[in-house]
């Protein structure tokens, strides 16, 4: 269908949907005025409060139409199915360690169950926290929507007890403060929505959410029951001002209880930055209780362009390199003010200067003895350390890739791009990936070089 043709269509879909709306308020209001006009029982008055609240849900639906509809995202764009999945957290057969990060404190637990393939997060005096932060981020494409998708039970409002649950981050180090993202939280009398801006929170309850309070009352009549599993949703525009529309996925269906609407009605941003993690945390303030964390994902609504800067990084060679040892040639991780950029490593190349063979490994935050100073590098995200003949490893961390290299080589890594995306730990530890060697014969010289796209 022409692009015209399709907004053709759309114009006339929303205003059928408009014209439906004035009707059935008309409709409504008609039936409360016949109903109040005669007796009335209790169950009547019940009733005309319910059609009452869907007059007024339907008031605001009909100013937007089909553009809030669970059938278009952020932008109002009509969802199809060409998304991206940036980042797939299941916890099938162990708590996802390598892709979540976890601190407690005090009798706060964080126990993973195997048969329900999640975890539990649970507190029981006061000063008791437990935290699950996954450490990479989500990668927003401005004017493409980004979706937060998040599972979870457990959240009903228990006494002395805080637990949030979303798309958000803090400080680095205890009592970590919330500083930036938006999340549901569940306080020890109510659920609210928070949108957090360099630390300072606007809260919003459930009695004041905007298009569905879930209690009944609302357009969808659903009475969320927050101690039963639940599916987070959250879409957002960034471009520093844009939408965010939270709901409840259900049976299949995005019921959307609130919208934040900035454009037009702020001053500034309203989160600092749109790249953020999936978290999930309970703490005590004197209570007992528990949150399960399932499953979260973080999607790109229309695909993901890798549009960004490049930059190279190159070492000077390591020379005399002996057998039975294995060393770091050449270490990147993000710089300290990146943490929220994404760095997509392009390629990786080894040259052996001397014609000798070795093992390569491309690793995740081994260890490795001697100097490890890291200096940013020009006009990039990264900094990087440069090896040397000190730089020898004794733990390959995680081995993302390796292979053998006779003379120049060039590693193929795009089948494990998803992989060395940098993240950073709940404490603010970076991740590291290097490029690591063992030669095969003695008196080896090596070279490597790492190619990168800086992505904003």
């Amino acid at each position: 269908m022409a692009h015209n043709q399709t907004d053709s269509f759309l114009t006339i879909l929303k205003n059928l949907i408009i014209s439906s709306f004035t009707t059935l308020q008309t409709t409504l209001t008609n039936i409360i005025n016949i109903i109040t006009n005669s007796s009335t029982s209790a169950n009547q008055l019940t009733e005309i409060a319910r059609l009452d609240s869907i007059i007024q849900n339907t008031s605001s639906l009909k100013d937007s139409a089909i553009n809030d509809d669970a059938v278009t995202d952020s932008f109002g764009r009509l969802r199809v199915s060409n998304t991206n999945t940036i980042i797939d957290l299941k916890q099938l057969g162990d708590n996802g360690s390598r892709y979540y990060d976890t601190v407690t404190n005090g009798t706060g637990t964080s126990v993973y169950n195997a048969n329900t393939s999640s975890t539990i997060l649970s507190v029981s005096v006061n000063g008791d926290y437990a935290i699950r932060q996954s450490y990479q981020r989500g990668n927003y494409q401005s004017g493409k929507s980004l979706l937060v998708m998040m599972s979870f039970q457990g959240f009903l409002p228990q006494t002395g007890v805080n637990k949030r649950v979303g798309y958000f981050t803090s400080d680095t180090a205890a009592p970590y403060i919330i500083r930036n993202g938006i999340f549901l939280h569940s306080d020890p009398t109510q659920v609210s929505l928070v949108k957090a801006l360099n630390g300072v929170e606007s809260s919003f309850p459930q009695s004041g959410w905007n298009i569905d309070r879930m209690d009944g009352t609302g357009i969808s009549g659903i009475n969320v029951d927050w101690n039963s599993c639940q599916i987070l949703v959250m879409d957002l525009q960034w471009l520093g001002v844009g939408r965010v529309r939270c709901g409840l996925d259900i049976d299949g269906k995005i019921y959307y209880f609130h919208e934040f609407l900035n454009a037009n009605n702020t001053t500034d941003v309203y989160i600092k930055s749109p790249n953020l993690p999936i978290r999930y945390e309970i703490s005590s303030i004197g209570g007992v209780g528990s949150l399960k964390q399932i499953c979260g994902t973080i999607i790109n609504e229309g695909g993901l362009d890798n549009v960004g800067s490049p930059s190279s990084i190159y070492t000077n060679g390591l020379l005399g390199l002996n057998t039975g040892t294995t060393y770091s040639v050449l270490r990147i991780r993000k710089q300290s003010t990146s943490i929220d950029r994404r760095v997509v490593i392009k390629d990786i190349d080894i040259l052996s200067g001397t014609n000798d063979s070795l093992r390569w490994f491309i690793c995740l935050n081994p260890t490795v003895a001697g100097t490890s100073i890291f200096s940013a590098v020009n006009n990039s995200f990264v900094e990087a350390n440069l090896g040397d003949i000190t730089n020898t490893v004794s733990s390959l961390g995680t081995v993302l890739k390796s292979g053998l290299a006779y003379a120049d080589t060039q590693i193929n890594i795009s089948d494990i791009l998803s992989e060395i995306d940098m993240g950073i730990s709940i404490a603010g530890t970076r991740d590291v990936i290097a490029l690591c060697i063992a030669p095969i014969s003695s008196g080896l010289t090596v070279y490597g070089t790492v190619n990168i796209l800086n992505i904003m």
